[in-house]
């Protein structure tokens, strides 16, 4: 008689893909399967095909989103690439913790904002976009009435709230899925629930790219650890 797994027995998932709660059973060409394999292996320490085939569903969606993001970020993005390869000697290896490198290249992303800076206002004399004026009228009598005119106040306002928001839960991934809980909480009577909906899947969508970002940082880590100690 056949021996009954155990709950939670068998061998357990390794790879950026390590936690993984739900199941999903694919049938797919045997040639293409075989090219997964021959992927998998090409991974430092091996992979699985599951590995593979979730790092490469996950590079198409990465690559939607790249699609998708805005053309100037994505002018910056590439810009912050070449000023680093001007500052970091290769290969670029735990620059983010060196004083001076880290320093150096603050200066080059700050003084690229600076140049880029669009006319029409001194420095602590613009006006709050129409968009977010538009926000804090229909905000009046809302829960996070106060919060929104805390932000609106100035740029320097706004733009530590985000930072400091975005580095919260990009360091607690807890702290998007509670939002996003007491949103649909609050569905139908402080939110209507098209409002709802609509920020639920801006907060989703941010969930995405902080998922990414931490096994980006994962990654690094990883890689880090391996060149511990390492002479160049």
């Amino acid at each position: 008689m056949a021996r009954k797994r155990v709950a939670g027995g068998g061998r357990k998932p390794r790879g950026p893909f390590s936690q993984l709660t739900t199941s999903f059973t694919v049938r797919m060409p045997n040639d293409l399967r075989k090219k997964l394999e021959r992927a998998a292996k090409k991974r430092p320490g091996g992979g699985s095909v599951g590995q593979e085939l979730l790092q490469r569903l996950q590079q198409s969606f990465m690559q939607e989103n790249e699609e998708e993001r805005d053309s100037m970020l994505r002018m910056f993005d590439a810009l912050m690439d070449g000023m680093l390869g001007m500052i970091v000697p290769a290969p670029r290896q735990h620059w983010e913790k060196d004083p001076w490198l880290y320093r150096a290249f603050y200066c080059a992303v700050f003084n690229m904002f600076s140049r880029f800076r669009p006319e029409g206002a001194e420095l602590g004399q613009e006006k709050l976009p129409e968009s977010w004026r538009f926000i804090v009228a229909t905000g009046k009598n809302r829960p996070d009435e106060n919060l929104l005119a805390h932000i609106t106040q100035s740029p320097d306002a706004m733009g530590a709230f985000a930072e400091e928001n975005m580095s919260m839960m990009f360091l607690d991934q807890s702290l998007v899925r509670n939002t996003l809980n007491t949103i649909q909480a609050r569905s139908g009577t402080e939110f209507s629930a098209d409002a709802a909906k609509r920020i639920a899947a801006r907060f989703e969508d941010l969930d995405y790219v902080l998922s990414h970002a931490r096994r980006i940082m994962k990654r690094h880590t990883d890689k880090g650890a391996r060149y511990e100690g390492t002479t160049w």
